[in-house]
């Protein structure tokens, strides 16, 4: 594993207000940040959509806002669990207060 992803109370959003649903985005904070093609992020959101089986992750600013619409995991298809798709892009994700 590359780090540890603790789950957020942020409510994920974009420019124009609710990323989607509450309930199918999730925000995530990294240690330590990620490094992808477009820079680096600390946090993510987790997007699920169910209709497609995926789970998005996309780089977020710290309020919770969508940084770039391009997921850092193009190639998470098939299931609908964010903890999975965290794993996948090398992050264990760690309980805090019962959160996970």
């Amino acid at each position: 594993m590359t780090g540890t992803a603790y789950k957020t109370d942020l409510t994920a959003t974009t420019e124009f207000g609710p990323f989607i649903e509450s309930g199918n985005a999730i925000v995530f904070e990294l240690y330590p940040p990620h490094i992808h093609a477009e820079g680096v992020t600390s946090f993510v959101i987790a997007a699920i959509n169910e209709m497609a089986k995926l789970v998005d992750l996309f780089p977020a600013y710290e309020n919770g806002r969508l940084a770039e619409f391009v997921p850092l995991n193009p190639d998470c298809w098939g299931h609908l669990d964010p903890i999975r798709a965290l794993r996948e892009l090398g992050y264990e994700v760690v309980s805090v207060d019962g959160r996970a």
